[in-house]
């Protein structure tokens, strides 16, 4: 005969463990929170570091954008200098401060004069294009399509973590539901075991039976361990998409418990997908880029106007003042106007191979960009079959769920009345268990499914459009 107090501390400890782990799980989180999709994707989208790094790249090529028409704005370089130095050879020296000051020469002294006197020389340089063969423009154009590039990834980011949040989101969501049943299965499983532990201690059924009856409470509690392990595991995940780690996220269900999608997804295309997108950018910059490279070759035209104002503190006739202030005041001034034509022919060579680098780039871009359609096609394909296949095996769930409730509830009422043994029940009790998770987890595969259509097709509100409110 089996030791009933034995058997009453076991399943009192299994009883604990039901309970406590619950509360640990609730007391361990920072918050609670109860969010809907819609919320956890704006969320997600305005807190995740790496869509605000794609916004912050995108922002920086509108920035270079602008600045390539600032090559249109005229060059305005002023300058004013002060020097004391000797002078052999000019009337005076001076520092050409990067080439902007215009050199003034003078005559040459018949002898080594060490005297220095003071100078100073102001100039104000006003330069700019006249006509540069369209490379100007061609710099422009390919700053636009970096700029249009760098736009397509900030919303393929946006997508993708999009698709990211959703799946997280519906993981979630199935593992909260399938807690709910692995906990009712346990509260089933003690029930059980309640009535079997009276019916042997009244010796109406053998000792053995309450045993039995104990490992299958124990079952079913790991089971229900291992479905809080789960969904703790998406709840970090789905935590750090939000950016908000440490919280515990109550998802709602709106229709993904009770409804199975009603869309169209047929005539899905994979022309709109980000992908897609960044790619034909990058090609239509690898040619402005190609563009730029072979008109940099070209000539450019440009307009000189500068006026220039010296002091010396040497005279025309050579005579030396050591008064600093006589060489720091104003005593000629020049002006100049002019056009000059600037073109380094040699140039030709190197831009003939910059340029055959450029194309050899669109071509890289143009194999990827068919690799990738390739991806896509398959993908959509994959994922239009998947969903017919979950979608009909969902319809198959509720008649599972039915007829396994009946079989249990039959069963149970056959062990009560002594029709039946405890194995047929407890293999009841496993088959409704298992028939209400299943339920969750096909009618969960089938949007899952539907979210692989759309990520496929690059179209969240595929997705979206098909979810209505619970």
């Amino acid at each position: 005969m089996p030791n009933f107090k034995y058997q009453v501390s076991t399943l009192f400890l299994l009883t604990a463990c039901y309970l406590l782990p619950a509360a640990c799980h609730a007391q361990a989180q920072k918050d609670t929170i109860k969010i809907n999709l819609q919320t956890a994707l704006d969320t997600a989208v305005a807190r995740y570091p790496r869509i605000k790094a794609a916004l912050a790249e995108k922002s920086g090529a509108n920035e270079l954008v602008k600045a390539s028409h600032t090559a249109y704005i005229p060059s305005l370089q002023l300058q004013e200098q002060l020097t004391y130095a000797t002078a052999n050879s000019l009337t005076g020296q001076f520092f050409p401060n990067e080439g902007t000051a215009i050199p003034i020469s003078g005559g040459i002294n018949a002898k080594q004069n060490w005297n220095a006197a003071s100078s100073q020389f102001t100039s104000v340089v006003l330069s700019g294009p006249i006509y540069a063969f369209g490379k100007i423009t061609a710099g422009i154009k390919e700053k636009e399509a970096r700029l249009k590039t760098a736009d397509a990834a900030y919303q393929n980011e946006i997508f993708q973590h999009k698709i990211k949040v959703t799946e997280a989101y519906l993981y979630v969501l199935v593992y909260q539901k399938l807690k709910k049943v692995q906990a009712e299965n346990l509260k089933r499983a003690a029930d059980i075991n309640r009535i079997i532990k009276a019916a042997v201690e009244s010796g109406l059924k053998p000792g053995v039976d309450s045993s039995y009856s104990a490992a299958e409470v124990s079952k079913a509690k790991i089971n229900y361990l291992s479905s809080i392990r789960d969904e703790k595991t998406w709840q970090i995940k789905f935590g750090e998409f939000l950016g908000m780690t440490g919280t515990y996220f109550i998802v709602d269900s709106m229709s993904f418990n009770s409804a199975l999608p009603v869309t169209n997804t047929s005539q899905s295309v994979i022309d709109n997908n980000p992908l897609i997108s960044i790619y034909k950018n990058k090609i239509e910059g690898d040619l402005f880029s190609a563009r730029a490279v072979k008109r940099s070759y070209l000539p450019t035209l440009k307009y000189l106007a500068t006026g220039m104002a010296r002091g010396s503190g040497i005279s025309n006739t050579g005579v030396y003042s050591n008064n600093f202030s006589d060489g720091i005041q104003f005593s000629r001034y020049n002006y100049m106007i002019g056009a000059y034509f600037l073109w380094n022919v040699t140039d030709i060579f190197r831009i003939t191979h910059e340029y055959k680098s450029r194309m050899f780039e669109v071509q890289k871009d143009n194999a990827l960009l068919n690799e990738t359609r390739l991806n896509l096609t398959r993908q959509l394909e994959n994922a239009n079959a998947q969903l017919s296949l979950a979608i009909a095996q969902a319809k198959e769930a509720p008649v599972q769920v039915s007829a396994a409730t009946a079989g249990f509830n039959q069963s149970k009422a056959r062990y009560q009345s002594g029709l039946a043994n405890l194995a047929e029940l407890s293999q009841n009790l496993f088959v409704l268990a298992r028939a209400e998770a299943d339920f969750s987890i096909t009618y969960n595969n089938t949007w899952r499914s539907l979210l692989a259509v759309a990520a496929a097709a690059g179209d969240i509100n595929l997705f979206l459009n098909a979810v209505q409110p619970k």
